[in-house]
């Protein structure tokens, strides 16, 4: 045991009691399971909204629409009323919840309203069929929703609903896992709302309005941004200039990781440069030198992960 708890024992400033509870929690003895009652409990609250969802869809004939958008509602208003009961009031800096369950029943009230939305689309054409409209409103409901209660999780919520509505989607490729956009459209809306959600981050931040929202605009930011302009390289060729945004924002990247001191921009903007330089270094060795360096590229391969994994574990070290 650390002589400054022991000093503590002897001065009388702690008890017997309360040094073994220290002496414990040391040695691994007494350990938290917050994290994995949090994760428990966030689980619950999608299986929940989703086993709602999927009850109605199985037993439509039954139940009726009416029936059914009458519970979503009665369920969503309950979750409603219960955090705007208990909610304090607006504040721009961070708030925290008044009880344990109160996140969780903010984020189940999120997911209803998505749920009652899309099933007034669905069966009423609420909004026509312009169903990207719906994507749109959703975006601003979880706006609104993180915003006014301070939760993160619906923030995200809202940026994925907001790239939805702007025809941004992931492909659910093990062997291809970028984003798939269709078109120079795509390609540049994902750089240009990357840009966007980094400038609202930062800027947010700079006036102190809900500042611990920043990370969650800077990670969308990072990963769109640079999965857009590499996919865009990928499809389009070495030969434009989504090659070279795939390089500044690389660099962006990165210094943003050494002025936030966090490893995860570090990895993605070390990642990227990577494999677009090794493009290019291919690109160099099969169309310039007619592949008849080889050695090149073997030499190339084989020295050049120890730069981007040094600079990697240097931060790690770095940022701890």
């Amino acid at each position: 045991m650390p002589t400054e708890e022991r000093e503590w024992l002897d001065s009388g400033f702690i008890s017997q009691e309360q040094f073994a509870a220290i002496e414990d929690i040391r040695e691994g003895r007494v350990f938290s399971i917050s994290s994995e009652l949090q994760g428990l409990l966030y689980l619950g609250v999608l299986l929940l909204a989703t086993g709602t969802g999927i009850i109605i869809y199985n037993h439509i004939g039954s139940v009726g629409h009416l029936i059914a958008i009458g519970l979503i509602a009665i369920l969503c208003a309950g979750s409603y009323w219960y955090i705007f009961s208990r909610s304090v009031d607006y504040s721009p800096s961070k708030t925290d919840d008044p009880n344990p369950y109160y996140g969780y029943l903010t984020l189940l009230a999120a997911l209803l309203s998505a749920s009652l939305l899309t099933y007034l689309q669905l069966q009423f054409e609420a909004f026509g069929d312009q169903w990207s409209w719906l994507t749109l409103v959703t975006a601003a409901l979880f706006a609104y929703i993180a915003y006014r209660f301070d939760h993160i999780g619906v923030l995200g919520l809202a940026i994925t609903s907001l790239a939805s509505f702007l025809g941004l989607r992931i492909e659910p490729d093990l062997f291809n896992p970028s984003i798939t956009l269709d078109g120079l459209y795509y390609y540049n809306t994902g750089i240009v709302l990357a840009i966007a959600l980094a400038v609202i981050g930062l800027w947010l931040k700079s006036k102190e309005i809900k500042d611990h929202f920043t990370p969650v605009y800077m990670q969308f930011a990072a990963l769109l941004g640079l999965l857009s302009a590499m996919s865009a390289t990928s499809d389009l060729g070495l030969v434009s200039w989504y090659s070279v945004a795939a390089i500044v924002l690389s660099a962006c990247s990165v210094y943003y990781a050494f002025r936030v001191k966090s490893t995860w921009y570090m990895l993605y903007g070390v990642s990227v440069a990577y494999i677009i330089v090794s493009a290019w270094v291919i690109h160099f060795c099969w169309e310039v030198l007619d592949g008849d360096n080889i050695i090149l590229l073997f030499l190339y391969f084989t020295a050049s992960p120890i730069v981007p994994l040094l600079l990697i574990l240097k931060s790690r070290r770095r940022f701890k």
